[in-house]
């Protein structure tokens, strides 16, 4: 079964010296922190600003405790101005109605 966190992966920790596994501190969305891992020569860049949606396991890790396995890592759009979008929405929707009189 395959789980899906939503996150950032706010740094790189290791990387091998084949380049094929990478370690990572992922912040999950509600401010949760783990490791995570990925193993491949395409590893997702560990980005402040970007969101990513990853698809993958958790794992018992002897040493280390919980950590994610990642198995396909995508880039999330930005939602920065969407959210700007909506409260300004919501403020226009409201200007020029008529106000309740008490």
């Amino acid at each position: 079964m395959m789980d899906i966190q939503i996150g950032k992966l706010k740094k790189k920790v290791f990387t091998s010296k084949d380049g094929w596994y990478h370690v990572y501190r992922l912040r999950c969305h509600g401010g949760v922190w783990t490791g995570a891992v990925y193993r491949g020569n395409r590893p997702p860049e560990a980005l402040e600003s970007v969101d990513y949606q990853l698809f993958g396991r958790w794992e018992a890790h002897p040493k280390y405790g919980r950590t994610f396995m990642i198995r396909e890592a995508r880039k999330m759009k930005s939602t920065k101005h969407a959210g700007e979008r909506k409260v300004l929405l919501g403020a226009l929707k409201h200007i020029g109605s008529p106000e309740e009189e008490e």
